[in-house]
């Protein structure tokens, strides 16, 4: 066999395992990251189940299911996160693990349409992201 037959013969195959091992951890959530200092003591597990909960909405404010909820940290040095992305519910909702107190900026996406981005805090009160952003525009995040 040619070294170009060869290789058009495993290439489809090594695609095809890169993409399931990609995915082998699809189905489970991960877990949140506890922040450098918390340590194994006493508020280690409340800090650890904090996130952020919001729901995605559209303009009459029914719920948008199956919405790409992106996030970036908005801290200084910028924190990773814990996931790439998560998706909305059936009910519109979404929870995205972060260590209690953590601020990152969040929009929505789906299809063409993306929200703004909205400031929201691990802990704090629930973010509502609208879909598609108005034709305004949207405020600057600090």
């Amino acid at each position: 066999m040619r070294p170009r037959a060869r290789r058009a013969a495993w290439l489809p195959a090594m695609a095809l395992a890169l993409a399931a091992a990609g995915c082998v951890g699809c189905a489970r959530q991960a877990q949140p990251q506890v922040p450098a200092g918390v340590g194994g003591g006493p508020g280690a597990a409340v800090a650890a189940a904090q996130g952020v909960s919001g729901r995605v909405v559209d303009g009459a404010g029914r719920p948008v299911a199956g919405a790409l909820i992106e996030a970036r940290s908005l801290e200084r040095p910028p924190r990773p996160l814990a996931e790439i992305g998560v998706l909305s519910g059936a009910d519109g909702r979404f929870k995205w693990p972060l260590p209690a107190g953590t601020r990152a900026a969040l929009r929505a996406r789906l299809g063409d349409a993306v929200s703004c981005e909205r400031d929201a805090t691990a802990g704090a009160a629930e973010v509502v992201l609208t879909l598609p952003a108005p034709a305004a525009g949207c405020a600057p995040l600090s």
